[in-house]
C-alpha cells in the first residue's frame, strides 16, 4: 500500500478512535413522536412531543446544523417545506413545494455542505432528484433517479456525495447530484418497506441509518459505503422514523482528511 493511502487511514482512524456520538432528531411517524437520541445510543431517547402529526418523508438540516427542515406531499398532501422548532417540531415557517409532478409523493430532503437542497419524489417518469429552493420551495427537476426502483430517501455525506435507498432492491445506491444517475453501492438484506431514514453525521462521515421492515420492526445502524451492508445498532425504540443528525460542516482541515480516508477505501475496492 502507498504512503499515502497509509497515512489517510491513519487521519481517519484517529478521528474515528476520538468520535463522540452525535444528536439526532427524529419523527416517529408509526408512533406520533418527535424525539432526540445519540446516533451511538439510541435507546435512550428525549421525546419532545407526543400525538405529533408532522406527516414528514424527508428531514434534514442545513449546513449551520440550526435549521431543521421537514418536507411532505402525496396525492392527498400539499407540498410543503416547513423549517421546525428543535424545542417541539413545531413549525416556525412553511413554503409551498412547486415544482414537482402532479400527485407524486415526496420521498426525501437532504442539505449539502454549501447549503444546496435536494428532493426526492415519485413523479410520472418514475423517482426523480430536484434541486429545492429552501426559501421559496421552488423544485427544479435534475433527472429520474429509476423508472423501476423505490427511491425512498437520500442523504449527502460531508463532501456533498449523495447516496439513495432503494425499497425495491433493498440498496444503497450513489445519486449523481447532476444527472440522478445512479450507481449500486449493494444490498443491506434487510426487507424494507415504508418510510425510511437516514443521514450523515459530518463529525466523521459516517452513514446512519433506521431501515424499517414493518409491523414496528427496523433494524437502526451505520451503513457501509463499500458494500450497503447495515452494522446494527441496538435498542432503538420501535418505530418508522424519518431523521436528521445535527452535525454542522467540520473544519476544512477534517473534511480533507475525511477525504483522504474515502478516497483511500475506494482505491482498496478497486483493487
Amino acid at each position: 500500500m502507498r504512503p499515502t493511502l497509509l497515512v489517510a487511514f491513519g487521519i481517519l482512524a484517529g478521528l474515528s478512535a476520538t468520535a463522540e456520538a452525535t444528536l439526532v432528531y427524529a419523527v416517529d411517524l408509526r408512533n406520533g413522536r418527535f424525539v432526540t437520541f445519540d446516533t451511538l445510543a439510541p435507546g435512550t431517547q428525549n421525546v419532545l412531543a407526543t400525538s405529533y402529526t408532522g406527516g414528514y418523508y424527508g428531514l434534514d438540516f442545513d449546513a449551520s446544523a440550526t435549521n431543521l427542515y421537514g418536507a411532505k406531499g402525496s396525492s392527498t398532501v400539499t407540498p410543503t417545506l416547513e423549517r421546525l422548532n428543535l424545542a417541539d417540531g413545531s413549525v416556525a415557517s412553511s413554503t409551498p413545494i412547486t415544482g414537482l409532478d402532479a400527485g407524486g409523493t415526496v420521498t426525501g430532503l437532504t442539505i449539502d455542505n454549501a447549503n444546496n437542497a435536494y428532493l426526492s419524489a415519485s413523479g410520472t417518469a418514475g423517482y426523480n432528484l430536484y434541486n429545492l429552493n429552501l426559501g421559496t420551495g421552488a423544485a427544479s427537476l435534475i433527472g429520474t433517479m429509476s423508472a423501476t426502483n423505490i427511491v425512498i430517501d437520500i442523504a449527502t455525506d460531508v463532501n456533498g456525495r449523495m447516496v439513495a435507498h432503494d425499497i425495491s432492491t433493498d440498496s444503497f445506491w450513489f445519486v449523481n447530484t447532476s444527472s440522478a444517475a445512479m450507481t449500486l453501492i449493494g444490498s443491506h438484506g434487510l426487507a424494507a418497506n415504508f418510510a425510511q431514514g437516514m443521514d450523515f453525521d459530518w463529525s466523521n462521515n459516517t452513514l446512519y441509518a433506521a431501515v424499517y421492515t414493518g409491523g414496528g420492526t427496523l433494524t437502526y445502524g451505520s451503513v457501509s459505503l463499500a458494500d450497503g451492508s447495515v452494522t446494527s445498532i441496538p435498542g432503538i425504540v420501535s418505530g418508522e422514523y424519518e431523521m436528521a443528525v445535527q452535525s454542522p460542516v467540520p473544519e476544512p482541515a477534517s473534511i480533507m482528511a475525511l477525504s483522504l480516508g474515502a478516497l483511500a477505501l475506494l482505491r482498496r475496492r478497486k483493487r
